[in-house]
């Protein structure tokens, strides 16, 4: 009767122990797969998409689903994009597209642009590589005859076999462009050689009508310069937009504003999506392999515990004997 009760005061004891081990192994396991838990939940949460704080504007890109590229939309553009991107500006008159292409970038022009921009025939007037923000492009200037286009600006840059190409076209003989320097734009002599520059990449034999002013446009200095080519009234406007280089819009004085800055501002927006399959692989290898341990873990510990349990049954058994 002793031993009985001995026993039954011992199995109490003994469940009490094994409730209180089990729960302490169950909250164990739980702070285990914690941090497993939040490397999965980072490594597959989707980068959430900036929210609009204190009145700043967001900038809206289009995101090529093939090549990678991102094209700013900027204001007041409607995004017409199918077979590559197309940016339309009604109010401008003007259209920008970009592309990647894998060749010639004279032979894809030549293919594209009637389609594009009706425009049968290209006369390159100037090409030279400018040095943006987002790395060295090369610069093509075209007047295109017979077309109710009458301006094209294209910028190409190669990034490993891949030719990006971004164009700005416009009805009205707009050109919007990047003037090289030796040394930076300061001052009203520096822009009014930046205008004959420019000038001169679009062959135009201009003459200056007027002195060349400036005026601010939000934190913008644009310099101005009336000039006569022909019969007509053509603008220049200028302004800094790097330590060496300059941009500027000329065309006839009735269509020519600081919007039509856009394209190059397009430009130096411009940037490829990373290519990130690589440490995607890697990332699921690490979580699978962080699984995997967390499995063998789990099962090395019930083998642990089943050996226990058969200790403590043996131990149980040689109490009952005595």
């Amino acid at each position: 009767m002793r031993a009985s009760v001995q026993m039954q005061d011992f199995s109490t004891h003994r469940r009490g122990e094994d409730g209180a081990s089990r729960r302490a192994s169950q909250t164990f396991v739980y702070l285990r797969f914690l941090p497993t838990f939040v490397f999965l939940l980072l490594l597959f949460l989707p980068a959430a998409a900036h929210a609009q704080e204190g009145g700043t504007s967001i900038l809206n890109f289009y995101s090529d689903p093939t090549d990678r590229h991102n094209i700013l939309v900027p204001a007041g553009w409607e995004n017409v994009s199918t077979d590559g991107v197309r940016l339309v500006n009604d109010v401008l008159g003007a259209q920008i597209d970009a592309f990647a292409l894998r060749g010639d970038v004279e032979a894809r022009l030549a293919e594209w642009a009637p389609e594009a921009i009706d425009a049968p025939e290209l006369e390159l007037l100037q090409q030279a590589d400018v040095q943006l923000t987002t790395g060295e492009w090369t610069q093509r200037l075209y007047k295109l005859p017979a077309s109710d286009t009458r301006a094209l600006t294209v910028f190409s840059q190669r990034i490993d076999d891949v030719e990006y190409v971004i164009t700005f076209s416009a009805r009205e003989p707009v050109f919007a462009f990047v003037v090289p320097l030796d040394s930076p734009l300061a001052d009203a002599a520096g822009a009014s050689a930046v205008v004959d520059a420019g000038a001169a990449a679009l062959g135009l034999d201009a003459t200056r009508e007027g002195e060349l002013t400036d005026e601010q446009v939000g934190a913008t200095t644009w310099y101005r310069q009336g000039m006569r080519v022909g019969a007509d009234d053509y603008l220049a406007l200028v302004r800094r937009s790097g330590e060496l280089t300059a941009d500027i819009i000329i065309g006839p004085a009735g269509a020519v504003t600081p919007d039509d800055a856009v394209a190059l501002t397009v430009v130096r927006d411009f940037f490829l999506t990373p290519e990130t399959t690589n440490y995607l692989v890697l990332g699921l290898v690490a979580a699978f392999a962080v699984l995997g341990v967390f499995v063998v873990s789990l099962i090395v510990r019930r083998r642990n515990l089943r050996r226990d349990e058969a200790v403590l049954r043996e131990v149980m058994a040689q109490e009952v004997m005595r």
